[in-house]
């Protein structure tokens, strides 16, 4: 299981609305993508604000996620990732 949280979020939402809106638009989309990418599952709920929860059946696999994620940040395709980490 995987928990993750946008640090330092309450202060650019209070500085960027629009542009966190935006980006965190970008964020789910993408960690939706990876998470499906790498064989995972994002639970309904998914807590409070801008956190996110995900389960794979192997550690290695949400390791895989997490470079997914950072590569869609950096613009490059995150779904390269899937499977990089066995």
């Amino acid at each position: 299981m995987l928990l993750a949280d946008v640090e330092g979020s309450t202060r650019l939402w209070e500085a960027q609305p629009g542009e966190m809106t935006a980006a965190l638009a970008r964020l789910n989309q993408t960690v939706s993508e990876v998470v499906a990418a790498c064989g995972g599952v994002r639970p309904l709920e998914q807590g409070e604000g801008d956190s996110f929860v995900a389960a794979f059946a192997r550690a290695s696999d949400a390791v895989g996620l997490c470079a997914g994620v950072a590569a869609g940040a950096a613009g490059a395709d995150p779904a390269a990732y899937r499977g990089a980490y066995r």
